[in-house]
């Protein structure tokens, strides 16, 4: 008996293994079906790729993205976070590193994002 999912804690259908799922309200991301173990701070760092569509995200943007403002010298900080968010992706990486710009998302992996809350689950045995 496999535990597969066929679907996202937001209700969505589990993608297919090269591509990726974004479930905003839920603040959970996954790659096929694995779901990606993302603290708060890399959930938002990897949707404010996503959501820029392919337009490159600078670092101050990234911050901003995380805290809700821009901080000017936030480079060391953006670049550990995507180097966090990148481990936990897996390879291949779908975050592209643009020379003298920042980050953006690789337009040869697909994402689904999702506004949905999660999926709420009721154990009936609790009563």
């Amino acid at each position: 008996m496999t535990n597969e999912l066929s679907e996202t804690a937001c209700g969505c259908p589990i993608p297919t293994a090269s591509t990726f799922h974004l479930g905003r309200n839920a603040g959970l991301a996954y790659r096929g079906s694995r779901e990606l173990a993302l603290s708060a701070i890399e959930f938002r760092v990897l949707a404010t790729v996503v959501l820029a569509r392919g337009r490159t995200v600078g670092a101050e943007e990234l911050v901003a993205g995380v805290y809700g403002e821009h901080r000017v010298g936030s480079e060391p900080t953006a670049r550990r976070w995507i180097r966090e968010v990148r481990r936990k992706l897996g390879s291949p990486d779908p975050v592209r590193t643009v020379f003298c710009g920042g980050y953006a998302w690789d337009p040869l992996f697909t994402v689904s994002v999702c506004d949905r809350p999660t999926s709420t689950v009721v154990d009936l045995a609790l009563g």
